[in-house]
């Protein structure tokens, strides 16, 4: 009987092992595209767009493979809008047959714009269009119910736009730390910042640092952990924000509609001081 029960603990273990790598693979493989990401400047205009030979939405959306949209027959589109001061990809929901550019243009028609006020007209269209709920991307689709399908929700939901970030968006920029390297990586210059913390003379110099959580988690099998319960699912895990520093945040999903995300702890466990500013 003993060795029986041990052997399906054994068994249970290593399907937690392997589950959570699948989590760890996925944020890696996401990450990498993400930073390979670039921009170019159209020869007519000084605003930045993507350069599309290094993104591609349907491709990028494929890579969250247990989420999808909730209305039928809509797709994902984006468009990345470039504010002079900063600039970031805007990823919406649309139907099959409309074109965002188009519909803007026809009403631009209709009350008969021309000039500098039909290009303010435009821009302001797709601004607000871009923030509303009933378009934004991240508004409009839902987790399969399973540990995959809540992690990539709210990846999706917390960093999906978060690349080609441009000038003073980049003070939004952050990731999540999948990898016990990574996190040794931090822990390393913790140490070492903390050595010449009066001096302040390296960029991104590291002004505090819990050493002991970050050990703490290091003696985790995964660090990331995800704890189903009837109603919700509890996702913990680490954010690095290049200008804050290195968080330890706890989300509660809700496994029915909505699917809202509450953030309900937050724990700063290394604080970066930046002596330059966008």
């Amino acid at each position: 009987m003993k060795v029986k029960t041990l052997f399906f603990i054994a068994l249970f273990l290593k399907f937690a092992i392997l589950k959570s790598q699948v989590n760890v693979d996925f944020i890696e493989k996401i990450q990498n595209y993400k930073e390979a990401i670039k921009l170019t400047t159209s020869n007519l205009m000084f605003n930045d767009f993507i350069d599309t030979s290094t993104f591609n939405i349907r491709a990028y959306m494929e890579m969250y493979p247990a989420i999808r949209i909730g209305k039928k027959g809509y797709v994902f589109d984006y468009y990345y809008y470039d504010n002079f001061l900063d600039g970031k990809p805007h990823i919406y929901v649309r139907n099959k047959k409309f074109n965002l550019l188009n519909h803007i243009n026809k009403n631009a028609d209709k009350i008969k714009l021309k000039g500098e006020e039909r290009e303010d007209f435009i821009r302001r269209s797709i601004y607000w269009f871009l923030k509303d709920s009933c378009t934004k991307a991240n508004r409009n689709v839902f987790p399969e119910d399973i540990e995959e399908g809540y992690l990539q929700y709210l990846y999706f939901y917390e960093f999906g736009e978060l690349f080609a970030l441009k000038w003073h968006a980049n003070y939004e920029k952050k990731k999540v730390i999948s990898t016990k390297q990574e996190l040794k990586e931090i822990l390393n210059q913790c140490l070492e910042s903390l050595q010449h913390i009066d001096s302040m003379e390296t960029v991104g110099s590291i002004s505090f640092c819990d050493t002991t959580a970050l050990q703490r988690f290091l003696l985790m099998d995964s660090i990331i952990s995800m704890q189903f319960n009837t109603d919700y699912v509890i996702v913990n895990w680490l954010e690095f924000e290049d200008w804050r520093g290195l968080f330890e945040r706890t989300y509660k999903i809700m496994r029915t509609k909505p699917y809202q995300i509450e953030l309900i702890d937050e724990k700063h466990l290394v604080e970066v001081w930046k002596n330059f500013i966008y």
